[in-house]
């Protein structure tokens, strides 16, 4: 069982995003938290599924 919801979100809706005019902003944001929640979302399951 992989989970899903530990990588971080991509780069490619941020270029989507500027591409289209949409919320650039926004979407950088939620990359930045991505990444960061990622930094400890993926060890935790690492740890518990290994």
């Amino acid at each position: 069982m992989y989970p899903l919801s530990s990588p971080p979100t991509g780069t490619g809706p941020f270029m989507l995003a500027e591409f289209y005019a949409g919320e650039g902003a926004t979407t950088s944001r939620v990359i930045l938290i991505s990444t960061i929640l990622s930094i400890i979302t993926i060890p935790a399951w690492l740890v518990l599924l290994l």
